[in-house]
């Protein structure tokens, strides 16, 4: 998670109240990597699945459900 993105800090808290601990999350800071940086610089906060399939903020806990649910099925 980037430091003091407080879109990234939402997107987490979405995260927490729709996964909690049913799924893994690893925090990256995109900016400590250059390929993520040059890939996800404008659409953070990301989410990514193992599978490399994203979901893009702005989403709200509804629309993150319904991507959690529909990527966990691949």
């Amino acid at each position: 998670m980037t430091i003091g993105c407080h879109l990234c800090q939402a997107a987490y808290q979405h995260l927490l109240q729709v996964a909690g601990e049913t799924v893994f999350i690893e925090e990256v800071d995109i900016f400590s990597d250059e390929i993520l940086r040059d890939t996800y610089w404008d659409k953070v906060p990301v989410v990514r699945n193992e599978h490399g399939e994203t979901l893009a903020y702005p989403f709200d806990e509804n629309c993150l459900r319904d991507w959690l649910n529909a990527v966990s099925h691949v």
